[in-house]
């Protein structure tokens, strides 16, 4: 599988939900706060671009602000991203840290393009209130709600099994 991971605000590639998925991926730790959204917009590309270069198609595996990033670039490059309680618009950034990042991404919305998106969403959520958004979601993609859980992924067990879908296009 080649799979390229976008972590969220405030997390990391260390975290439990990506080092035990027993995948090797690819992926670069980005400081969302210190870096302009233009200089994440750069990394972020060089990446998938790179992963594309490889004989297996490129799934990107996005969380919380990786989800938002993860679902650009799977839209602009037509690839698949499985988008794990991830930010579907900036208009859903409500805490005082990420607010003031909102002027600068706002200026990529709307994405252009098309994706094979997975959404894969826990419905307690705590951060992300992602109701709203749930019919439109619905229309851009395949879309696994889970009641309960919470911002930072409770049920992790479910990661390879959105990853299994998207590898073998059994829902595309």
């Amino acid at each position: 599988m080649n799979l390229v991971i976008f972590h969220g605000f405030g997390s990391s590639l260390s975290n439990p939900r990506y080092t035990q998925l027993g995948i090797p991926f690819t992926g670069v730790p980005v400081d969302y706060q210190k870096l302009s959204v233009d200089k994440v917009y750069e990394i972020y590309d060089e990446i998938v671009l790179k992963a594309l270069k490889l004989e297996d198609e490129p799934i990107i595996l996005g969380h919380s602000l990786g989800g938002w990033w993860a679902r650009l670039f799977a839209k602009k490059y037509h690839t698949k991203a499985v988008l794990l309680n991830p930010v579907y618009s900036v208009s859903m950034i409500t805490s005082e840290e990420t607010l003031p990042l909102v002027p600068q991404y706002s200026a990529y919305e709307p994405f252009k393009g098309q994706g094979y998106l997975l959404y894969y969403i826990e419905l307690g959520d705590e951060v992300l209130n992602f109701r709203p958004y749930l019919n439109e979601i619905k229309n851009e993609g395949y879309m696994e709600l889970i009641e309960g859980g919470h911002h930072r992924i409770q049920y992790p067990e479910n990661i390879p099994i959105m990853l299994s879908k998207a590898e073998n296009s059994l829902i595309l």
